[in-house]
């Protein structure tokens, strides 16, 4: 006779050790760098090369011989090279739909979490540790000379540290007054400082407003560069900078807000989707269609009222659009089998011929001769070849058929635009430059590294 069967109880954990209270940073330092009379002859020695070295590059940085004032002026070529001065709107017009896009993706995918009242005051107190420091290593406004022998140069630097005018005295002050600020804070909730938290949102807000704040209010100089020399004057930066600046952060506030809204009525998955491509279709609205403001007219002076696309583009587009339609639904369809596999793959080797011998193809309502129109093509291949697979049910099918004609008519809009002179009266033929081609140039890399990472990882899971 076996015994019945007993649920045994997990064994409880192990007893542990209670974690010990902090003992404060005056405990850590004597712990950790002064527990020994060499620790602290090699703490010290350290900490007074480290900071000689970094007085030594503020010094360079700061140095009254050094010609910075041209950074400031040049400011303008570092950010937009030679884009136009009297089309800047198309640049704020362009950072407010990246704005607009940025503030309702927050919301939609409700970003931010919780920071502890503990954790905030510290990373506050961290950061206001640092500007003081760089306060007291900064160049000061008169040189000290003790004439001490061998720790001469020590003394120096420590009278000139210590001896805060100007704008270094402006910075400790604020950095002092936000150290304290935290302290204060976080004594007062005491032991409740790790329990109690904020929104992440409200701390980067808070970040925002500072930085607006402090483009009206510190004077860090308005330098220009006006026939041929540079001016500067001081006060606060233009109001061409800090205005336009100011309004992209109110619209950042306002499109979350706005997301947070209407979150709740719409569907989630919808709203993602509708984010994700209006972010796909924002770097080359912005780049070909805002930026670059082809000049449709010059273009295409015979359309005749359809100017929106020259004439062979919108002749091809209706060609290639209506005809792929239909080579989409008939290959899609469950009677043709793999014969509609084999036909989308004879329509791709065709397409390929395409780009070696245009003239070996027999379109003769589509011109070959035209990279787009080669282009247009193969899109329709590798679209004919998917027909079986991802519409091969009722249900699907126009759907698939529609992403074709929506997919087509974009790439042969940008393709038109690529192809059409521009109205920006620029030197040379390209238009961005500075920070706007970095960030062209970023989200370029990242859009295209996407799909490849994408083909790489199925590659990989594949058993053929």
């Amino acid at each position: 006779m076996t015994a019945p069967d007993v649920a045994v109880p997990p064994a409880p954990p192990p007893d542990l050790a209670p974690e010990s209270p902090p003992q404060g940073p005056w405990v850590w330092m004597k712990e950790n760098l002064f527990s020994s009379r060499f620790n602290s002859i090699l703490t010290v020695v350290t900490v007074l090369l480290i900071a000689a070295f970094i007085r030594g590059i503020l010094g360079f940085i700061f140095d009254p011989g050094r010609e910075w004032a041209a950074v400031g002026t040049n400011m303008r070529l570092y950010m937009t090279q030679a884009y136009p001065e009297d089309q800047f709107v198309r640049v704020w017009i362009s950072l407010g739909i990246v704005m607009t896009l940025a503030g309702l993706s927050v919301a939609a995918w409700g970003v931010g979490g919780r920071i502890s009242i503990n954790k905030l005051t510290k990373g506050v107190q961290s950061g206001a540790a640092f500007v003081a420091i760089l306060a007291l290593l900064g160049p000061p406004d008169v040189n000290v000379d003790t004439g001490i022998p061998v720790l001469g140069a020590f003394v120096d630097f420590a009278i000139e540290a210590v001896a805060l005018t100007g704008g270094r005295l402006v910075a400790f002050v604020v950095a002092a007054a936000l150290f304290g600020a935290a302290y204060v804070v976080r004594r007062s909730y005491g032991a409740r400082a790790k329990d109690i938290t904020v929104h992440l949102l409200w701390v980067v807000l808070a970040v925002i407003v500072a930085v607006i704040v402090a483009l009206w209010t510190v004077p860090i100089g308005d330098y220009a560069f006006i026939e041929g020399q540079p001016v500067y004057n001081s006060g606060t930066v233009a109001l061409t900078t800090k205005g336009p600046w100011t309004v992209m952060a109110i619209v950042l506030v306002v499109a979350y807000l706005v997301g947070r809204a209407v979150r709740p009525a719409l569907p989630e998955r919808g709203m993602r989707v509708s984010l994700v491509l209006a972010w796909l279709l924002s770097l080359p609205v912005i780049l070909l269609i805002i930026m670059r403001d082809p000049d449709w007219d010059a273009a295409n002076p015979d359309a005749g009222g359809f100017d929106f696309l020259p004439t062979e583009d919108w002749q091809m587009l209706l060609v290639v659009g209506l005809v792929g339609a239909a080579i989409i639904y008939a290959l899609s369809l469950p009677a043709m089998g793999e014969w509609a596999r084999i036909a989308g793959g004879v329509l791709l080797v065709v397409a390929l011929v395409a780009w070696a011998k245009p003239d070996w193809v027999p379109l003769p309502l589509v011109d070959l001769e035209l990279i787009r129109a080669r282009l247009v093509v193969t899109l329709l291949a590798m679209f004919a070849l998917g027909a079986p697979t991802f519409a091969g049910d009722k249900e699907s099918r126009p759907r698939y058929i529609a992403i074709w004609l929506v997919f087509v008519s974009l790439v042969v809009y940008f393709l038109a635009a690529i192809n059409t002179p521009s109205t920006l009266d620029t030197p040379g033929a390209a238009f961005l430059g500075g920070l706007t081609l970095t960030f062209v140039l970023a989200l370029t890399s990242i859009f295209l590294s996407f799909p490849i990472g994408v083909l790489m990882a199925l590659g990989r899971t594949s058993t053929m």
